[in-house]
């Protein structure tokens, strides 16, 4: 019987968490950057199966990059690692000095403003472009609202979000 990537077991939690932290801090050594990789469990908006890995340390602008995408590439290197190493599919997130988290508040915030102009005009409003994690954000953050409506148009990096007034 041939087993897929998805269906082999994965080790524990700690170990998960281990190898991840050591994948992290070997990247980071490799490019220069100082920084202390370290755990974060219980976070806003996380499960307590998700793997989530903070970087804290002096200078790291350039370890997040222009809107993230030096962050996301990271996150994507440690994702590979791990899911290699124990030939299953993984998913840890990286936030680098709370970037992720403060820009995960100024999207909901975002939604929540343009969802109110909406509201109050009557017109969609289209917002800027966005990575596919970012536009999910502000999916998920008015998807109870019963006045408006949200969705995805364009392609590739230029994907934007579409708030509009919900049909009656």
């Amino acid at each position: 019987m041939r087993v897929t990537l998805l269906e082999k077991a994965l080790p524990p939690q700690e170990e998960l968490v281990s190898t991840a932290t050591q994948a992290l801090s070997q990247l980071l050594s490799l490019m220069g950057i100082p920084g202390q990789v370290r755990p974060a469990y219980g976070g806003e908006g996380t499960t307590p199966e998700e793997i989530v890995l903070e970087v804290w340390g002096p200078s790291l602008g350039s370890l997040i990059g222009r809107r993230g995408q030096t962050l996301a590439s990271l996150q994507y290197l440690v994702n590979l690692i791990v899911s290699r190493r124990y030939k299953a599919k993984t998913t840890v997130s990286v936030d680098v000095a709370g970037y992720r988290r403060r820009r995960q508040q100024a999207l909901r915030s975002l939604a929540l403003r343009v969802a109110e102009r909406v509201k109050e005009t009557g017109h969609s409003i289209t917002l800027e472009p966005m990575s596919a994690v970012e536009r999910r954000q502000v999916h998920l953050t008015l998807r109870d609202d019963p006045l408006v409506a949200t969705f995805s148009i364009g392609e590739g990096k230029g994907r934007k979000v579409v708030i509009s007034p919900r049909k009656r």
